[in-house]
C-alpha cells in the first residue's frame, strides 16, 4: 500500500470531531449538564492543586483503582485504568487481536467498533439485531467464523439506547470461549451490570467510563473489568501512564460525591421519562424506549434534513443511520429541563 492509499484509507474513515461552531443547544455527544458547572469546576481546580504537572501519576492510579473496586464491588486487581473508554477500546483490539481476525458485533452499535477494526485490519462481523431492537444469543454464536476471536456488544446500547435482557447476556457470555467486551458506558442510567462475572467467567470484560454519569468527558478517564489474569497481562501492555495525574484526581474526587452522582442520575431519568412522553405527543415522531443518557427517535421528515435544520436554529443533534425498523434517525442527549423545552421547541417549529 503507497502513501496515498494510506490517506485514503484513513480520509474514509468516521470523524469523531464536530464541525463548525459550537451551539446553543449542544444535545449531540451525550455528556452529563446535570452535575452544576461551578461545583465540577471547583472540584477540578482542587484536584489541579493535588496534582504536579512536571510528575508523572504514581500511587494515585492505584488508590483509584481500589475506590473502583470498593464502589463497584470487584477486585482491584481486576481493573484496568484508560485515558478513556476509546483509549481502552484501542488497547483490547491491538493487543487481543491480529490482522485478518474477526471482530463480531451487535449492531448498530459505537462508530469507534469499525474504526478500530478498519485501522487494525480486522474483519468487523457484524450480527444485526432484530427489529425489536433485542437478539437471540444462540443465532449470534452460531453466526461466528473460524477467524471470529472477539465479540462486542454494547448495553445500554449506543445509538439505541436499549439494554439488552440480562439473561439473553449471560448466556451469550457463557457461549463463546474468546474474549468478549461488553461496553457498559451508559450502565448508570440502565438496569443492572455484568461486571459480577467478570471472576467467574475470565473471558469477559467489561468497559466503563467516567465521561457519562460522572461528568468527566473533557478529561478522558475509563477502565475496564475482566477476570486478574487478563488484567494483568492487558495491564503489562497498556500505554505507559494513560489517564493524566489531573484526570486520576478528579475521578477519585468525583467517586467521593456518590450522593451528587446517583440525585443527577435520577434527575436525568426524570428528564428523560418526560421528554419521551413529550416526543410521543408529536405527530408522525417515533422513539425507542431509552435505557441510556439519550434518546433516539425520528420524524416524517428526512433524519439528516432535520438534523442541519434544527442546527441553523442553534441546536445540535446526533444522526444515526441504520436502526433496525426506522432507518436513520436523530440522537438528542437527556438534558436539564430548559434546554430540552428548547429542543422540543424548534423541533416542533421545524417539522410543522
Amino acid at each position: 500500500m503507497n502513501f496515498n492509499d494510506t490517506l485514503q484509507r484513513l480520509e474514509g474513515l468516521n470523524k469523531h470531531v464536530t464541525e463548525g461552531e459550537t451551539p446553543r443547544v449542544k444535545l449531540d455527544a451525550n455528556e452529563n449538564l446535570f452535575l452544576p458547572q461551578e461545583l465540577m469546576r471547583r472540584y477540578l481546580r482542587e484536584a489541579a492543586d493535588r496534582s504536579d504537572p512536571r510528575l508523572y501519576p504514581g500511587s494515585e492510579a492505584e488508590e483509584l483503582r481500589e475506590v473502583i473496586a470498593k464502589a463497584i464491588g470487584v477486585d482491584a486487581n481486576q481493573i484496568v485504568l484508560g485515558g478513556g473508554g476509546d483509549q481502552l477500546i484501542n488497547l483490547l483490539t491491538t493487543s487481543l487481536l491480529r490482522e485478518g481476525n474477526g471482530l463480531l458485533s451487535l449492531t448498530p452499535t459505537f462508530s469507534m467498533y469499525p474504526t478500530a477494526a478498519s485501522i487494525r485490519g480486522l474483519e468487523f462481523q457484524e450480527f444485526p439485531m432484530s427489529p425489536q431492537l433485542t437478539f437471540n444469543p444462540d443465532e449470534l454464536l452460531a453466526s461466528v467464523k473460524d477467524n471470529t476471536r472477539m465479540i462486542e456488544v454494547v448495553s445500554p446500547n449506543n445509538p439505541t439506547g436499549v439494554q439488552f435482557d440480562e439473561t439473553l447476556m449471560k448466556r451469550m457470555v457463557g457461549g463463546f470461549n474468546g474474549p468478549i467486551l461488553v461496553d457498559e458506558a451508559y450502565v448508570e442510567y440502565g438496569r443492572y451490570s455484568l461486571v459480577s462475572l467478570c471472576k467467574e467467567y475470565g473471558n469477559l470484560i467489561v468497559l466503563r467510563t467516567f465521561s457519562k454519569a460522572y461528568g468527566l468527558a473533557g478529561l478522558r478517564l475509563g477502565y475496564l473489568v475482566t477476570g486478574p489474569r487478563l488484567a494483568s497481562a492487558l495491564q503489562g501492555v497498556q500505554d505507559p501512564y494513560p489517564a493524566s495525574g489531573v484526570a486520576i484526581q478528579m475521578g477519585l474526587r468525583i467517586l467521593n460525591e456518590k450522593q451528587l452522582v446517583e440525585d443527577a442520575v435520577e434527575q436525568l431519568r426524570k428528564e428523560r421519562a418526560w421528554l419521551s412522553s413529550e416526543l410521543s405527543k408529536i405527530p408522525g415522531v417515533s422513539l425507542i424506549p431509552s435505557d441510556a443518557s439519550f434518546i433516539t427517535f425520528r420524524t416524517i421528515l428526512e433524519s439528516d434534513n432535520l438534523r442541519v435544520k434544527l442546527l441553523r436554529r442553534g441546536v445540535a443533534v446526533r444522526l444515526v443511520r441504520g436502526i433496525p425498523g426506522l432507518g436513520d434517525c436523530l440522537r438528542v442527549t437527556v438534558a436539564p429541563h430548559q434546554l430540552l423545552e428548547e429542543f422540543l421547541k424548534c423541533l416542533k417549529e421545524t417539522i410543522v
